[in-house]
């Protein structure tokens, strides 16, 4: 269930407890970083959203953030949650990435120190895995709608210059518990309906 779907059905009750809105529905499903929502690399955010494709550019010193957007990385009890992915060719620098997820994209946790051999999923067979690519926890976070990956080489972004990245994919995604903005504006419609609803009554009394 979409967030603005659930805040359809909640409306429709009391709007008392509706507050903070949470639905935690699962997609079952895994999925790649569809967008950026910063990008401090200089370079287009074709380069490194969907699944890996071999298309990638070295990180250097610079920084990037993936937005999930209305399904997010969801924490799986006992297993990994979130998948990098380097270029699969010269050697491995994972050393020089700092990989972070967050709920809100305003406080970041590192997940640096969760990096494990990666575990595949459905869609990315063509980046072929091994030592080229890392697998991640979420830890205590319940699920992150923002990675943000951080280049811990120096210089700029581009070229093989330190970590290569190629991609990001999410084991889970589950439904991001914070309305989206048009969720927000179906909420106060529907606030607005129960108050002219209940002007009648108060008029009767």
């Amino acid at each position: 269930m979409s967030p603005s779907r659930c805040l359809r059905r909640a409306t429709s009750r009391a709007i008392g407890s509706i507050l903070p809105l949470v639905c935690g529905v699962s997609l079952a499903a895994p999925g790649f970083g569809p967008a950026l929502s910063d990008n401090d690399t200089g370079l287009p955010a074709a380069t490194f959203v969907g699944a890996p494709d071999g298309v990638f550019a070295g990180l250097g010193a610079r920084s990037l953030t993936y937005d999930f957007g209305a399904w997010s990385v969801a924490n799986r009890a006992g297993a990994v949650d979130l998948n990098v992915y380097e270029v699969n060719f010269g050697g491995p620098e994972f050393e020089f990435l700092d990989v972070q997820a967050s709920a809100d994209g305003v406080s970041y946790v590192s997940l640096s120190a969760s990096e494990s051999a990666i575990v595949g999923i459905a869609g990315d067979e063509a980046h072929g895995g091994g030592v080229f690519g890392r697998s991640y926890d979420l830890g205590a976070l319940p699920w992150a709608r923002f990675v943000r990956l951080v280049g811990t080489g120096s210089g700029d972004a581009g070229g093989t210059n330190y970590f290569d990245l190629d991609a990001i994919g999410a084991h889970e995604l589950v439904a991001t518990p914070v309305p989206e903005p048009q969720a927000w504006a179906l909420l106060a419609a529907g606030l607005g309906v129960l108050g002219l609803r209940r002007r009648p009554m108060l008029g009767a009394r």
